[in-house]
């Protein structure tokens, strides 16, 4: 399914930005 490929995408680059955004994580 098309639809929950683009779910998992959006997820992880929310992910990917918030991670970058912690000065803690790095």
């Amino acid at each position: 399914n098309r639809g929950r490929w683009i779910h998992i995408c959006s997820a992880s680059l929310w992910k990917l930005v918030l991670y970058a955004d912690l000065p803690q994580v790095g």
